[in-house]
């Protein structure tokens, strides 16, 4: 399983610098290989997960630096009223976590609802995160 996760996250950081359409074709293999191997919910699928939103934020806007990257990922940047890392969460949990049940499950739909009506003053179930 770790060379696996290793794989993965190698192909992940190689996605090719390009347009929306050439990153989602290059994603979607690796999301169904990330889907069919790890559990929903599982520490190593939200990772994984995290790391190809990462990644495709980094090349939407030209980023070099991948420390001003990470920065940036974690800041509320040009009057967004989410981070990067928030919306994310949001993504996650309305994707992955949402009808799920269990105390991981609670918790990550718990924070993510939180992010939401801090942020925006919506709950999550009313909220729409575009990928």
């Amino acid at each position: 399983m770790v060379r696996k996760f290793v794989e993965i996250i190698k192909s992940i950081r190689e996605t090719p610098q390009a347009d929306r359409e050439v990153v989602d074709e290059y994603h979607a293999p690796l999301v169904e290989e990330i889907d069919s191997t790890y559990l929903a919910g599982s520490f190593q699928h939200r990772m994984l997960h995290q790391a190809m939103w990462f990644q495709t934020f980094v090349i939407f806007n030209g980023y070099y630096d991948i420390k001003v990257a990470d920065r940036e990922f974690n800041e509320k940047r040009n009057g967004d009223c989410l981070t990067q890392r928030e919306r994310f969460n949001i993504w996650y949990a309305q994707t992955y976590e949402k009808g799920k049940i269990g105390i991981h499950a609670d918790s990550v739909i718990k924070r993510a609802d939180l992010e939401a009506l801090g942020a925006l003053g919506k709950h999550l179930e009313e909220v729409v995160i575009a990928v």
